[in-house]
């Protein structure tokens, strides 16, 4: 949570994901958690049926999903995706995986 005074604006939401350890711990400056109004949120894996439903409705092309992502970059520029998002520049990218020759 060390960051988030530089990488969320006012009123956003973090979202803890990755499977952490059991008794895994984390701190939270409760004074930038209430000024800064963020929302602090766990996420956990979704069920095969859910999976299949996002997968469905993305493959559909019901949704214009090209608005949502606004950049694609290959993994090796991850760095400047992140310094673009701190700058407003991206909001949301695809990280291709570096190709193995």
């Amino acid at each position: 949570m060390g960051n988030c005074d530089r990488l969320c604006p006012i009123g956003a939401t973090v979202n803890l994901f990755g499977g952490c350890p059991r008794d895994t711990k984390i701190s939270v400056d409760t004074e930038q958690l209430h000024y800064s109004e963020l929302t602090l949120k766990g996420v956990f894996h979704n069920t095969p049926f859910y999976v299949r439903q996002a997968l469905d409705l993305i493959s559909s092309r019901v949704l214009p999903l090209e608005l949502m992502v606004n950049d694609r970059q290959p993994l090796e520029n991850l760095g400047q995706v992140f310094e673009d998002m701190k700058q407003r520049k991206t909001i949301k990218a695809a990280i291709t995986p570096t190709q193995i020759h």
